[in-house]
């Protein structure tokens, strides 16, 4: 909670706004070299470093995240960057929508707030960027009840990877919103000196 001494916290962003700029960074990729975290926190544009009830970092050796919760905290976004260990494929760049409630235990859950950009948009959008589309694999996870599956995309020795989830209100019930994206590079990378 916020009281007078506490300053306000930074606007929220939206789903769609964290959606976007993380494809913005998939797309602008070409290389190793320019699979580097710098490059990411730039490309996601997020607020200043500051501590609020609805926006943090965690920052770890290797890793950094910046959550931000929207729908009234019923969502939260999350970007991540890992360092990896310097082996291909190690590195990676996120974004995941998460919700209190493990969407894996509850196909009822509102996807609405993490939807307004679904899978066919991050695939106009990849698709786009010079990504080609890999098959689509349901998954383990009660595939049938839940809709929950993956989709791959791949340019070069870049990958993305979209963990997709059937929206379950009627209306909307062949929609397939993403609720994670996950880029990684499979070419022998170079550390980036620790750049930010």
């Amino acid at each position: 909670m916020h009281d007078a001494t506490t300053p306000a916290p930074p606007a929220a962003l939206a789903a769609q706004t964290l959606a976007r700029r993380w494809l913005a960074f998939a797309g602008e990729i070409r290389s190793a070299r320019d699979f580097e975290r710098g490059r990411f926190w730039k490309a996601m544009g997020l607020p200043p470093q500051e501590l609020s009830d609805s926006q943090y970092f965690e920052d770890e050796s290797g890793y950094q995240a910046f959550t931000q919760e929207f729908a009234g905290g019923k969502w939260a976004g999350i970007a991540s960057f890992g360092d990896g260990d310097g082996q291909p494929g190690a590195r990676f760049a996120r974004l995941a929508f998460e919700h209190p409630d493990d969407r894996l235990d509850n196909a009822a859950l509102d996807l609405g707030p993490v939807c307004e950009l679904d899978l066919d948009g991050f695939r106009h959008s990849l698709l786009g960027a010079g990504y080609l589309e890999g098959p689509t694999e349901p998954s383990a996870a009660e595939y049938a009840n839940k809709g929950t599956a993956t989709v791959v995309f791949n340019r070069g020795s870049l990958q993305v990877s979209l963990v997709t989830q059937r929206a379950a209100a009627p209306a909307q019930r062949g929609r397939a919103c993403v609720l994670s994206a996950e880029a990684r590079d499979f070419s022998a990378a170079q550390p980036d000196a620790g750049s930010r």
